[in-house]
């Protein structure tokens, strides 16, 4: 009787490891795709992050910042813009694959980084780009109000329709003249971004 036992349960051990490599064997890349902690490119999934600028006088600087790091060790990442004239847009391009191919992601649900400004600070865009030219972008406005204190900003994948999320290529943080003007916001700022992740829920 208890040797039936033992086999059953050997059996159901085997079960549940089969079913939980099956699972994790989808997770190719790890969920953190940039800590920053390491104060240099690549990040975590292999891509190198870039920056451009469209308009005369729009000026985008990315650089490690230790001082300001999210739990007071290791680094964050920097982003100083400015976005003086109507049209004006700056962008940080953070590709997943040094190619900018696409990566498969659907096995998460929601982008989360941490973020604050220096106060003034209050929303920027983030756009999601498939290898496949499906692009859509939100508001982090729409999802947490930016402060001078660490705060995680978690977006749904679900709201960024058109994004083919097997070939997820691009993140991209971007400052536009024409929002801030619509909100009375500054043309000029400093956000601050940690644990850029992916994450189940």
């Amino acid at each position: 009787m208890l040797s039936a036992f033992y086999a059953a349960l050997a059996r159901s051990e085997v079960v549940v490891w089969q079913q939980g490599l099956s699972v994790t064997s989808k997770m190719t890349y790890p969920a953190m795709i940039d800590d920053f902690n390491d104060g240099t490119d690549p990040n975590g999934w292999g891509g190198m992050k870039t920056t451009s600028v469209n308009g005369a006088g729009a000026v985008i600087t990315a650089v490690y910042d230790a001082a300001n790091a999210y739990g007071g060790t290791g680094y964050c990442l920097k982003l100083d813009y400015n976005v003086p004239n109507a049209s004006n847009y700056a962008t940080m391009y953070m590709p997943l694959r040094p190619d900018w191919s696409g990566v498969d992601v659907t096995t998460y649900s929601y982008i989360s980084f941490m973020a604050k400004g220096t106060g003034a600070e209050k929303s920027f865009k983030l756009q999601l780009v498939s290898s496949d030219n499906g692009n859509n972008a939100v508001y982090t406005l729409d999802y947490s109000t930016m402060t001078a204190a660490w705060q995680e900003i978690k977006i749904p994948f679900s709201v960024f329709t058109g994004v083919n999320m097997t070939k997820l290529s691009q993140i991209n943080f971007i400052f536009e003249h024409d929002y801030f003007a619509s909100r009375v916001y500054p043309y000029a700022g400093t956000v601050y971004l940690d644990n850029l992740t992916f994450k189940f829920n």
